[in-house]
C-alpha cells in the first residue's frame, strides 16, 4: 500500500479550502462559525470506545512491507497508523464531494462540520478506510446519522456495520484517540497546552485531472503557530475545551516537491504528541492552515453520537 509523504523541516502550509466536489476544486468552503447537533434516530448499538487502539504498524496497515519508507517507518514509531484514516464521500447533485474522516469509536468518524452538509441534513455518506489507487482493502460503511458542533467545524458520524466483513469499522481498522483523551499529567506545560509540531493525513485532491485523490496525502513535523492559535479551556483542570489551532505556512508551498494538503483533506486528522510520548487527534482539518481542536466539547460530541 504506497502513500504520498514528506517530512516538514519546521512549518506547515495548507491549501484554502480542505473540501473539494470531484469536478469542481474549492467548492463547498467551510463556514465553520455556527451550526447545530443534527442526528438521527440513535441506532440500536452503543458507539463503543474499546475498539481495537490504532497504535504502532501491522501488515493489515500495510506498513512493514518491502516499499515502506522512512518515513511511514517514523510515524509507525510514533505509534500513528494510517489504518483508520479514511476517505468521506457525499452525493452533491451529479457531483461527489470528497473529504477525510478518522476513526474514533467503534462506529464513529470525526470529521469537519462543513463536509457533512446542511444544517438539519443528515445526508447519506460513505466512508471507507485506508483507500488507495488500488482499491478498498477493507471495504465501505455507509453513515447512520451526525452530530455537529454548534462553535466548530467539526462533526462525527456514526456508521452502520459494513465493510467487507460486516463488522463496526473500528473493530477492523482500530480507533484513534483525541486531544480530550490526553491525561491531565500529558498536557504540554506551555505553548497553550499545544504539542509543538503536528502530522497531518488528507486525502488531497491534487494531482488529479478530475480533482479527486486516492492517495493518502501526509505532512509531518510542520510547527504549531502559537500565537495564532486561539484555545478556550475547560472550566475544570487543565484540559482545552474548544478553540483553532494554526500551522505555519512554509511546509507545502506552490512548486515545493511532494503531496500538497488542499482540496479534499478537509476532516483529516491533525495529530500531536503528548508527553507521555503518545499520538492523539490534536484537531480536524478545516481549510487553510487551521483545524478545529478537538477538547472536551468534542468530547460531548461523542458521546451524543454514541447514543
Amino acid at each position: 500500500m504506497k502513500r504520498r509523504t514528506k517530512t516538514a523541516a519546521a512549518v506547515l502550509v495548507l491549501a484554502a479550502s480542505g473540501w473539494i466536489v470531484s469536478g469542481t476544486a474549492g467548492a463547498g468552503e467551510a463556514d465553520g462559525n455556527s451550526s447545530q447537533q443534527t442526528k438521527d434516530a440513535a441506532p440500536a448499538e452503543p458507539a463503543e470506545r474499546s475498539a481495537a487502539p490504532a497504535a504502532g504498524c501491522s501488515e493489515n496497515d500495510g506498513k512493514g512491507s518491502q516499499d515502506t519508507t522512512p518515513a511511514e517507518a517514523a510515524l509507525c514509531d510514533a505509534g500513528i497508523t494510517t489504518a483508520p484514516v479514511g476517505r468521506l464521500t457525499r452525493p452533491q447533485g451529479d457531483k461527489v464531494g470528497l473529504c477525510t474522516a478518522t476513526v474514533v469509536a467503534r462506529n464513529v468518524v470525526l470529521t469537519a462540520k462543513h463536509c457533512t452538509g446542511e444544517e438539519g441534513t443528515s445526508p447519506t455518506m460513505t466512508f471507507t478506510p485506508g483507500q488507495t489507487p488500488e482499491g478498498k482493502p477493507h471495504g465501505s460503511w455507509k453513515s447512520e446519522s451526525i452530530v455537529r458542533s454548534a462553535t466548530q467545524d467539526l462533526a462525527f458520524i456514526r456508521l452502520g456495520s459494513g465493510g467487507e466483513s460486516g463488522k463496526p469499522v473500528g473493530d477492523v481498522v482500530g480507533t484513534h484517540k483525541m486531544w480530550f483523551d490526553v491525561p491531565d499529567a500529558s498536557l504540554p506545560a506551555t505553548n497553550k497546552g499545544l504539542p509543538e509540531t503536528i502530522t497531518l493525513m488528507g486525502y488531497s485532491g491534487s494531482g488529479h485531472d478530475d480533482g479527486t485523490s486516492l492517495d493518502l496525502e501526509i505532512c509531518q513535523n510542520g510547527a504549531v503557530d502559537e500565537t495564532a492559535s486561539e484555545v478556550t479551556e475547560a472550566e475544570e483542570g487543565p484540559s482545552i475545551r474548544s478553540g483553532v489551532v494554526h500551522g505555519d505556512y512554509a511546509c507545502f508551498a506552490e512548486g515545493v516537491d511532494g503531496p500538497v494538503i488542499e482540496g479534499g483533506a478537509s476532516g483529516g486528522p491533525w495529530f500531536g504528541l503528548a508527553a507521555d510520548g503518545k499520538p492523539y487527534i490534536l484537531g480536524t482539518h478545516h481549510g487553510g492552515h487551521r483545524a478545529a481542536i478537538a477538547g472536551t466539547e468534542a468530547q460531548e460530541l461523542l458521546e451524543s453520537a454514541s447514543r
